[in-house]
């Protein structure tokens, strides 16, 4: 069974960090670009994630050690800010439903087999990735060439999963230039037809 961890993104506010969203990932996970923190605390979790419909939620950047209730500042958001916030948590809840657990799956044969081809003598990039699996083919060992077809095929999948995820990042960006209803479930629709 994989083992979970709950996670906040958080956004640097100057003095405060704010929680701007909450999702569940394997321990493994690693944010992409992004600072989290993790929440040990279920219910905690459960209540910075009710608590984000329709609030700030902010903590002071002296909290050490773990976050707890009595750390949260929490402002509620006029009607639109909701809107937007909610409409934030759909888009996130949307690309984690893809990127989990195959990401996962995905990332442990990219690691597997490149170490094993880097064991082997074989460094692949981008730029010589044609040239190395020629070289590959021609040696004619068929578990290198088994373990380098795993490994492109893992290494496209993650660059499709991180170009997903790069959208979503810029859907975060212009969400918040967002100045109407209408504007936001534009941008919204516009972000979930790039997975269709």
């Amino acid at each position: 069974m994989i083992k979970m961890k709950q996670i906040a993104i958080i956004v640097d506010k100057g003095d405060v960090n704010e929680i701007t969203g909450t999702v569940v990932q394997p321990m493994s996970y690693q944010a992409d670009g992004e600072s989290t923190i993790e929440i040990k605390d279920q219910k905690l979790f459960h209540y910075i994630r009710t608590k984000l419909e329709n609030c700030q939620v902010q903590y002071s950047k002296d909290v050490d050690g773990e976050l707890i209730k009595e750390d949260l500042i929490i402002r509620k958001l006029d009607s639109f800010q909701q809107y937007k916030a909610l409409q934030e948590m759909k888009a996130r809840d949307y690309i984690s439903s893809r990127l989990n657990p195959v990401s996962m799956f995905e990332l442990y044969d990219f690691i597997l087999c490149n170490n094993e081809l880097l064991e082997r003598g074989y460094v692949i990039t981008n730029k010589n990735r044609r040239e190395k699996y020629i070289e590959i083919i021609e040696a004619g060992d068929a578990e290198t060439i088994d373990y380098l077809e795993i490994f492109l095929n893992s290494k496209d999948k993650c660059e499709e999963l991180s170009g997903w995820y790069r959208n979503y990042r810029q859907f975060e960006a212009d969400l918040a230039e967002c100045k109407t209803i209408d504007e936001t479930d534009q941008r919204y629709k516009e972000f979930v037809q790039l997975f269709e």
